[in-house]
């Protein structure tokens, strides 16, 4: 469980820490004799090992480069600076993902001779984006033209040869040879993401889960009940479990919900909710209080999820 937890979002990057610097004692798990492209195939394994055992990592890779790992890579700026901003914390801006780079001149932004055709990383320093490039000075005529070859080279090229690895690492667990990968294959970046990222459902995505339910007037306090449960009694990981019993699939998927149906079940307090998974369906019996169907729709969530995990 630990591995799962120390190898995460932000470590897949062309530097070898993928492993917390927090983590104790991360040399206990022998990744401190490894090589980087040894340390990034390692983690292609822990990430497919992890599907294969039903567990989610945590923190998804970036979308970026999971394009990378399905073959998708950005076609033109659009596409960079669309990367680049997906990946920006909630409130935070990079210039260079913004219309204004386009729209003001480098003055009156205040880059005017400040910009030349390279990059700084840390493992490497400056990197020439082209050829002479540490000469070549960036101005309104040719700021485009820097821009993409930037953003290239963060999102795609530096990030190449680790994406490459960590392909093999998958190829290692699931099968295929060269560039082909059965689970690569199948699925695009958005689903990589939520394969690996981290489960359940969150408070926020409740109002959407409310929006997509029908569900039997019979049963409507209990339906109320239900939605007051979910949001003030359970985690995002527990409403996970519920989600998981009823549809199927333990968390919201980037395709959304069809719809979620919440029905009458036969039997009173003593009975456990049913699920119906090839119809989003969720069976309550009439339970005479709200704790009570707190603690059997607990239940029949944690049970599921067991017995799915055996």
């Amino acid at each position: 469980a630990d591995l799962w937890q120390i190898t995460g979002r932000g470590s897949l990057q062309p530097a070898p820490d993928f492993i917390s610097k927090d983590a104790k004692c991360p040399s206990l798990y022998g990744w401190s004799s490894l090589g980087s492209d040894e340390l990034y195939r390692a983690c292609g394994r822990v990430f497919s090992m992890a599907v294969v055992h039903g567990c989610k990592v945590g923190r998804p890779p970036s979308h970026s480069f999971a394009r990378l790992l399905v073959g998708d890579v950005p076609q033109n700026l659009e596409e960079l600076q669309a990367e680049l901003n997906r990946e920006l914390a909630d409130g935070d801006c990079d210039f260079r993902g913004r219309r204004q780079i386009f729209e003001l001149s480098l003055a009156e932004s205040g880059l005017d001779g400040s910009l030349r055709f390279t990059r700084s990383t840390p493992e490497r320093g400056e990197v020439e984006l082209v050829p002479g490039g540490a000469n070549m000075e960036v101005t309104d005529d040719n700021k485009e033209e820097w821009l993409e070859a930037l953003l290239r080279h963060e999102l795609v090229a530096s990030v190449q040869k680790a994406a490459a690895a960590f392909r093999q690492g998958v190829i290692d667990v699931f099968g295929g040879c060269g560039e082909s990968c059965p689970l690569l294959c199948l699925l695009d970046a958005d689903d990589l993401i939520e394969l690996w990222g981290r489960g359940g459902v969150s408070l926020q995505q409740i109002p959407y889960w409310r929006s997509v339910t029908r569900f039997n007037l019979t049963i409507e306090n209990q339906v109320n009940w239900f939605w007051d449960i979910l949001e003030t009694d359970y985690d995002d990981e527990l409403r996970g479990k519920v989600l998981q019993f009823a549809t199927g699939s333990g968390a919201i998927s980037h395709r959304g919900l069809r719809i979620f149906l919440i029905e009458l079940a036969n039997g009173g307090d003593e009975r456990l909710p049913l699920a119906q998974t090839c119809g989003n369906m969720l069976m309550l019996p009439m339970y005479s209080s709200r704790s009570v169907l707190a603690a059997r729709l607990r239940t029949a969530a944690e049970m599921c999820c067991t017995f799915a995990a055996m």
